[in-house]
């Protein structure tokens, strides 16, 4: 009983086959559209490269510099005083030196890939 209705159902579709210059056609501009894709693909992954590559030579630079600049920052902060009001927490300066150097790295890296990367997205479009 089921296959007499699924005789019944398919036995008016009559699916319309279309010429194969339009087939050819249509799969023409499928097959440039994903050639377009795998374009800006290989040129987002360079530009990422190139940002990465930037960004890791801004934060070591940032690194070395701010880790080299420790003992003079150490000298000055001897000098100065670095009491926290009300409390009797010991605060070890070279400990904050050096988180300072990584943030201060970090920050530079982060800010060097997104300037790299505004920069490059800018010149393609032109």
């Amino acid at each position: 009983m089921d296959d007499d209705k699924i005789k019944d159902i398919l036995k008016g579709y009559r699916p319309e086959l279309t010429p194969d210059f339009r087939f050819m056609a249509s799969l023409e501009r499928k097959m440039e559209a994903v050639e377009y894709v795998k374009q800006e693909m290989r040129a987002l992954r360079r530009r990422n490269k190139i940002a990465m590559a930037v960004a890791t030579v801004a934060g070591f630079v940032m690194g070395a510099l701010t880790t080299l600049l420790a003992p003079l920052v150490t000298g000055w902060a001897s000098t100065s005083s670095l009491a926290i009001p009300s409390t009797d927490i010991a605060i070890d300066l070279n400990f904050l030196i050096y988180i300072t150097a990584a943030l201060v790295s970090a920050l530079s890296a982060y800010n060097a890939y997104e300037i790299t990367l505004a920069r490059l997205g800018r010149r393609q479009n032109l």
